[in-house]
């Protein structure tokens, strides 16, 4: 193939999309479990004749190319022929490589994390890079929400490449996913939050995020989190968001847990609030989930990596339920150079959060049609409510 003076040379060699797929023939037999010779195609016939089949022995005479795998009971009797039978007919037995065993890589609390849904609002750099740590940390069900597809320009900071580029970042993310672990539950919705949809499709999208254990807002949208924050509220579900501020010199992890921290919107107003007592950040964030023609914000890969590293370390701290959390505090400020409030790289400086309690459980055994109708009523709330701090300049 060409090579195509826009695209990274690799893509054109990528497997999923370039590879050559050929025909072949599966045969399985205890008998395979003792490895014969077979050195030519007449050998190989030989083999799969003497393991009784006699009648498809003629299928690696036919015409063309093809491979033929020879299966046993136990997984090392895999083996692998490429056989040609053309003008210059050919025969290699191809070397297998099985998995090795390996050591524990994770700890084994982190198998309960399997039966923990995380939905995930915003599949962009930093939410592309969440969902794929926490799946290498062991959690197997998510529900992504992200219509946005991936273009070129997305690639310097986004977890996923050129691979992806044309597809949606939830979709792709997904993908993805399913590559990290062999049984993914992986539900995609390709909405918009508090974008322009239909009052009935942003109730659906909302509804299914009453389903997860836990929420992760990585979209940096106050109007957003007002709406992730209710469905926290409404249904006691565990919510962390994060962001990275423009110019990549630090960033924001927050949290709120039912029973321990205040609710979410009361975690959000004490931090806008004591960010009101430090001296004015030098960039203001840019809120490109929902609203277009802004600039993007500035940041290397690396610094969305730590801020995205940090978060996830916060949502597996939540997941895992743990009696005495890793992380004293709710809410942090990161700092990952010598700017604005932080003295040098990698200060910290978590911020101590008061607020109103979350309100009455729910019961849990709602039906889903109560699930749409409550999140019906809390989208008439939250589009009629006029938050003091709801300010997208903030």
């Amino acid at each position: 193939m060409d090579e195509i003076a826009d695209l990274p040379k690799g893509i054109t060699a990528y497997g999923p999309l370039f590879n050559w797929r050929r025909d072949g023939y599966l045969f399985k037999s205890e008998f395979f479990d003792h490895k014969a010779a077979a050195t030519s195609m007449h050998h190989l016939a030989t083999v799969i004749q003497a393991a009784g089949f006699s009648d498809q022995s003629i299928l690696i005479q036919e015409t063309g190319d093809r491979l033929v795998l020879l299966v046993g009971l136990q997984p090392e009797s895999l083996r692998v022929f490429g056989v040609s039978v053309d003008e210059n007919p050919a025969f290699e037995e191809y070397s297998v490589l099985l998995p090795e065993e390996s050591p524990q890589r994770i700890p084994p609390e982190h198998e309960q994390l399997r039966e923990i849904r995380v939905g995930i609002v915003g599949l962009g750099s930093l939410g592309s890079k969440i969902a794929v740590s926490l799946g290498r940390s062991g959690v197997r069900k998510f529900l992504l929400i992200d219509d946005d597809i991936l273009v070129p320009g997305n690639i310097s900071r986004h977890e996923l490449s050129w691979g992806a580029v044309g597809i949606h970042k939830a979709e792709a993310v997904r993908e993805a996913l399913t590559l990290i672990a062999p049984i993914m539950d992986i539900q995609v919705r390709l909405h918009r939050i508090a974008g322009q949809e239909s009052a009935m499709s942003a109730a659906t999208a909302l509804r299914d995020l009453t389903f997860c254990e836990l929420l992760v807002d990585a979209t940096a949208n106050p109007e957003v989190f007002l709406r992730i924050a209710a469905v926290a509220k409404m249904c006691r579900r565990p919510l962390c968001w994060g962001e990275v501020f423009a110019g990549g010199f630090g960033g924001l992890i927050a949290r709120a847990r039912p029973e321990i921290d205040p609710h979410p919107v009361a975690v959000r107003a004490a931090i806008l609030h004591h960010l009101g007592t430090l001296p004015p950040a030098p960039y203001q964030r840019a809120n490109a989930y929902n609203l277009g023609g802004e600039q993007p914000v500035v940041a290397y890969d690396s610094e969305v990596a730590q801020i995205a590293a940090a978060l996830t370390r916060f949502a597996l701290d939540i997941a895992l339920r743990k009696t005495a959390s890793a992380f004293p505090y709710s809410a942090y400020l990161i700092g990952l150079r010598k700017e604005w409030i932080f003295s040098q790289p990698f200060d910290t400086y978590p911020i101590e959060i008061t607020g109103e309690e979350w309100s009455k459980a729910s019961d849990p055994s709602f039906r889903d049609e109560d699930r749409t109708e409550a999140i019906k009523v809390l989208l008439r709330i939250v589009a009629e409510e006029k938050h003091a701090n709801a300010d997208s300049s903030t």
